[in-house]
């Protein structure tokens, strides 16, 4: 996951398109030190991007499908990004650990692209299981202050965005709410 994390946030601020999607990113309210703090990044729209990074560090696109950051290929051998132009939102655990990833497809979504792409559940990650942005909050809880949950990273991400720096989002299996 950290690999992927470290190509995702090089991408964002590296690549043409990346640069796009800060772009973008910036008009819904987010500016960089937002984008930085939850280290929102961006897949590029190649099929292999990831996979091709991976292997030049001797990563297996078998492990990548492991951590569900790559499909097996059906009608041939080998392994696709399973996300491709989107915004990245990586997931941790409380303890700062990354352990999955949200996607917003970047752009309007094609005919069979979903608006939202999350990880699949794996060995470390359950979905009902995890409080996105809970790792950012650290003891705030537990400190008098109120607490907003919103129904999804997007969400949470808008209105850490707004100035609520102690929230944390629900992570449904059924995907993520917006509202443009």
């Amino acid at each position: 996951h950290r690999l992927a994390q470290e190509f995702y946030r090089r991408c964002l601020s590296e690549t043409a398109e990346g640069r796009k999607a800060a772009a973008y990113l910036k008009k819904r309210g987010l500016d960089k030190a937002a984008a930085e703090a939850f280290g929102l990044g961006y897949a590029p729209p190649g099929w292999d991007g990831l996979v091709t990074e991976a292997g030049r560090s001797s990563i297996a696109s078998a492990e990548l499908e492991k951590c569900g950051l790559a499909v097996s290929r059906k009608s041939q051998q080998g392994h696709y990004d399973r996300f491709r132009n989107r915004i990245t939102i990586p997931i941790r655990d409380p303890q700062g650990n990354i352990i999955a990833f949200g996607g917003r497809v970047f752009g309007e979504p094609g005919p069979r692209d979903p608006k939202f792409l999350n990880s699949p559940e794996t060995l470390i990650y359950r979905k009902g299981e995890q409080l996105y942005g809970l790792d950012l909050a650290g003891s705030q809880h537990y400190r008098g202050r109120a607490n907003l949950w919103p129904d999804g990273t997007y969400y949470l991400d808008g209105l850490e965005g707004d100035g609520f720096l102690w929230s944390e989002a629900f992570l449904w299996s059924e995907g993520f709410l917006w509202s443009d």
